[in-house]
């Protein structure tokens, strides 16, 4: 229906096929989602707590269970707070950052990438696919030998920055999906020095507790970045009104898998009606259909396959803007695998369009095209109407934490609003308190956002600037990735492809797999490693030394 059958029917397709059939291709798609053939081994833990700043550091052994190299993927998700600073690989244990990241432009990572692990060689890809997601990306998982019960390790470490959460835990990452590599029982944790145990131990990232108390007080959230002075003023969620002038408009995503979410939809818009916020509502599918109230919506058949783009470009069409504050969309996670460039094109709305998850069903990834369309209409994504309404008008968040309205324009002026934070970039450097500049790094990344939702991303010059900040600060950002590579022709490589004009330009990844008939055990897939060009040249050599014999042997007989 409304989901590539690759992954909504993935464990009896695997089931099926493992016994006479095999995937295609060295990268790890949508069935590998039901594959344990990467074992996650050993993971290490630190947590560097430095004036309210979490540096988290995971270190982890990689083992392959097959006799063929695999790539390992996890998709996850951070919180706003968050950043990654960091991603090595090595197969030396005492060289852990033996091939370190580079930060490149999104489109020429991807591309690099994907050209390296045709021809078999190492590389890693770490990008930002939404707000607060990821993929993380690393192959070849070196295959077990012969008769091994598994392959040499191979080490990965990832490192992230991030602020203490209100249950007095550092926010740590939720896998979304994962392909390929799996954990367990066995799987060995330590965190600073202790091992886990128990119900974390079935996590992939365990509970981090903030050991030590610190003051966060508004020094210590303060930083200075490319001469902004940017402060950190916490939010005061109690206290927040939904405070806007004008009715918004609720678009329900009618396709088949929104079926189950009924329920869900009908305490949001209660909890409209409460607020008194004013609303209109439309179901909608490849058309957009008004409803007086949420009993109309459930009487409507949720079928058929439509992105939630298109649902938005239907209602334009039919309705226009018709002076809304706001087009907010309610959807589950979507799939993101049957979004095509072409549903966006020529898509733009001089309202906010914001996409709002029911029951906190995010995707593990946004198009980029999608992405770009809601930082142009100044919206964004959200698991909640009230959220997304609040960011709306900011007014109430900002009278809620103490902040005037006439000071902001006069003295500071907002560039992000999180769920735990205000970000104010402060106009007179005499009034900024001391500076944190272990915050710089998360200070960049709202920075980014900011100058993405203010910024013509249409133009390179805009994203390179905006990708020549997340290079400085070294952070993974929408436009910018990290790409372990670790030869100099790779490097010559991305080199070229950081001069392309579609440098940005990255495509989506449907992870949908070929399945074929077992290969032919005389051929070689792919680009042949340098072992595996000598082992064929032996062979040859072999072969040609043991016609030669059989034909003296022949002459001498004759």
């Amino acid at each position: 229906f409304d989901v590539p059958i690759q992954k909504a029917e993935r464990t009896t397709i695997v089931e099926s096929i493992k016994r006479n059939w095999e995937f295609d291709g060295n990268e790890a798609g949508l069935l590998n989602a039901a594959s344990h053939r990467v074992h996650l081994e050993n993971q290490m833990i630190h947590v560097k707590e430095q004036q309210g700043v979490g540096t988290v550091t995971i270190k982890q052994t990689l083992r392959n269970l097959t006799y063929e190299q695999q790539e390992a993927v996890i998709h996850f998700s951070l919180d706003e707070e968050s950043v990654v600073t960091g991603l090595w690989l090595s197969d030396d244990a005492n060289d852990p950052h033996k091939y370190a990241y580079t930060v490149a432009p999104r489109g020429a990572a991807q591309s690099v990438y994907k050209a390296e692990v045709q021809r078999r060689i190492d590389p890693a890809l770490l990008e930002k696919t939404g707000p607060f997601q990821y993929r993380m990306r690393i192959y070849p998982v070196p295959a077990k030998p012969y008769r091994s019960k598994k392959g040499d390790p191979l080490f990965m470490e990832l490192e992230y920055q991030t602020l203490a959460g209100n249950d007095g835990l550092w926010p740590v990452p939720q896998v979304l999906e994962q392909r390929n590599i799996f954990w367990d029982a066995t799987t060995r944790r330590k965190v600073n020095g202790v091992e886990v145990t128990g119900d974390d131990a079935g996590e992939w990232i365990p509970a981090l507790a903030i050991d030590t108390v610190h003051d966060s007080s508004q020094d210590s959230l303060t930083s200075v970045v490319n001469n902004w002075h940017i402060r950190a003023v916490p939010r005061v969620h109690k206290k927040e009104i939904i405070d806007i002038n004008r009715p918004v408009v609720l678009l329900i995503d009618g396709s088949y898998s929104m079926t189950n979410n009924t329920s869900d939809l009908s305490r949001m818009v209660d909890a409209l009606h409460r607020d008194g916020t004013e609303f209109d509502l439309f179901f909608c599918k490849n058309s957009c259909t008004a409803m007086n109230s949420i009993d109309e919506i459930k009487q409507q058949i949720f079928f058929g396959s439509s992105q939630v783009e298109e649902q938005v470009a239907a209602f334009l069409k039919s309705q226009g803007e018709k002076g809304y504050e706001a087009i907010i969309a309610v959807t589950d996670e979507g799939s993101y695998e049957l979004s095509t460039e072409e549903s966006v094109k020529g898509l733009d709305s001089t309202i906010p369009i914001w996409l709002v998850h029911a029951r906190e069903q995010v995707p593990y990834a946004y198009s980029d095209q999608l992405l770009d369309l809601l930082q142009r209409s100044k919206g964004g994504v959200s698991t909640s109407i009230r959220e997304a309404l609040l960011r709306l008008a900011p007014q109430s968040i900002l009278r809620a934490a103490g902040i005037h309205e006439r000071r902001i324009h006069e003295h500071r002026e907002i560039i992000d609003i999180s769920n735990r934070y205000i970000w104010l970039r402060e106009k007179s450097a005499n009034s900024v308190p001391s500076s944190n500049p272990q915050l710089s790094k998360i200070v960049a990344s709202h920075s980014i956002n900011h100058r993405a939702r203010t910024m013509d991303m249409q133009q390179l010059d805009n994203m390179d600037s905006i990708h020549a900040l997340a290079k400085e600060e070294g952070i993974v950002s929408t436009y910018s990735s990290m790409l372990v590579l670790v030869n100099q022709r790779q490097k010559e490589a991305l080199k070229k492809a950081e001069q392309e004009e579609n440098r940005f330009a990255r495509e989506i990844e449907t992870g949908e797999q070929d399945t074929t008939l077992p290969a032919d055990l005389l051929s070689v897939p792919s680009v042949p490693e340098p072992e595996e060009w000598a082992l064929m040249i032996i062979a040859g050599l072999l072969l040609l030394m043991s016609f030669r014999k059989s034909f003296d042997r022949m002459y001498i007989n004759s």
